[in-house]
């Protein structure tokens, strides 16, 4: 005992000893939680219910017979493990982009396409987000109308990513309003 008038470090916070690391694979800072497991922790951001509000959103917002084919992407992403925030964004994405079309994804030709990379491109959203929204659609026409095999001929033509000019222009930038 030293001259520390504290009490000592609880066990939850203290560095682990090599003894002690046989015991437990991971430092559980609450007692009586296990970590390691999902069911022991906490959804914050309440991941699946927002999954499920937003798949009614899709059932709800898109027509016949873009509806079924993004729910088949659901599916297919779902059977993949993909990250329900991942999931949720490929939905609001389709979703937006799906209202900037005049006609249902299967039945869009190179043009329409064209003219939807044009919109995103010129709606001002961030290089990243304009990358994420073009995976978004290359991969969505794969998985659905390429058969998870390629890429159709509609979307063949564009690359996903918009240009190392572009994405250093908006860090430069982005460094700017920091160090101001």
């Amino acid at each position: 005992m030293g001259s520390n008038p504290t009490s000592s470090i609880e066990s939850s916070v203290r560095r682990i000893t090599k003894n002690e690391k046989k015991k437990s694979p991971s430092i559980n800072i609450r007692k009586n939680i296990n970590f390691s497991s999902k069911e022991g922790m906490r959804d914050l951001y309440d991941r699946e219910n927002k999954l499920l509000y937003w798949i009614q959103r899709a059932k709800s917002d898109l027509d016949e017979p873009d509806k079924t084919d993004v729910l088949k992407l659901i599916q297919y992403l779902q059977d993949q493990g993909k990250a329900s925030l991942w999931i949720i964004r490929y939905i609001t994405a389709l979703i937006s982009m799906r209202k900037q079309m005049t006609k249902p994804f299967r039945n869009a030709k190179e043009n329409d396409i064209r003219k939807l990379i044009n919109w995103i491109d010129k709606k001002g959203y961030k290089a990243s987000t304009i990358e994420k929204f073009r995976i978004i659609l290359k991969s969505f026409y794969k998985i659905i109308y390429g058969k998870n095999k390629k890429y159709p001929k509609s979307v063949d033509w564009f690359p996903v990513s918009i240009g190392k000019d572009r994405l250093s222009k908006e860090k430069a930038i982005d460094l700017a309003e920091f160090l101001e």
